[in-house]
């Protein structure tokens, strides 16, 4: 979730419950955000295909992000859409991995 995005929501929400403020709702998102990556703040998976076609002129299929994560020791929830979970139907292409991987450098999601 992009910054922005993040205090918009956290601003309604301590709008409409009393005693929240939107500061402590912004430090409750992060934090949770720190320990479901292991302390690393990820990039939406549309953030990494804008950042593939800016790059290298293709939009990445999310199945090839979820894919490169997992080669790349990150954690990655399960999706409902796969029909088997130590199957993948979709990898990722050989020739698009550098640049998905070159993404993830970009948004520091890990370090070379």
């Amino acid at each position: 979730m992009k910054v922005e995005n993040l205090n918009a929501v956290c601003e309604v929400i301590a709008d409409t419950n009393k005693g929240l403020t939107k500061n402590k709702l912004i430090m409750f998102f992060y934090f949770n955000i720190l320990i479901n990556t292991g302390g690393i703040l990820m990039a939406t998976y549309k953030e990494i295909q804008q950042y593939a076609k800016n790059e290298y002129g293709y939009y990445s299929k999310d199945c090839w992000i979820a894919h490169m994560k997992e080669l790349s020791g990150i954690k990655v929830k399960i999706s409902h859409r796969r029909y088997d979970e130590n199957v993948r139907t979709n990898p990722c292409p050989e020739n698009k991995m550098k640049d998905i991987k070159e993404a993830f450098i970009h948004f520091k999601m890990f370090k070379k």
